[in-house]
């Protein structure tokens, strides 16, 4: 059976769906090992959430680090 949608649609799906928080809860319980695995990286997002309570200071925090990353990559070596 072949799938008749654009790619656009099946990207968005992929990437771009919001997800509930029950699918949210679903892929880590099925992508994690464990529960302490879990409630590590639960701690993660509740840090991560409360030290950037807005969708503006995540984008900052993401522009910033990704600069940072690039930089970094592309600095020659010694």
């Amino acid at each position: 059976m072949s799938d008749k949608r654009s790619v656009e649609e099946i990207a968005y799906d992929i990437y771009e769906k919001p997800l509930s928080g029950e699918d949210f809860q679903r892929l880590v319980d099925a992508t994690l090992a464990n529960e302490a695995e879990q409630a590590h990286i639960a701690e993660l997002i509740a840090w991560f959430t409360r030290r950037y309570p807005t969708a503006e200071a995540r984008l900052q925090y993401a522009r910033k680090h990704t600069l940072a990353a690039r930089a970094a990559a592309t600095k020659p070596n010694g």
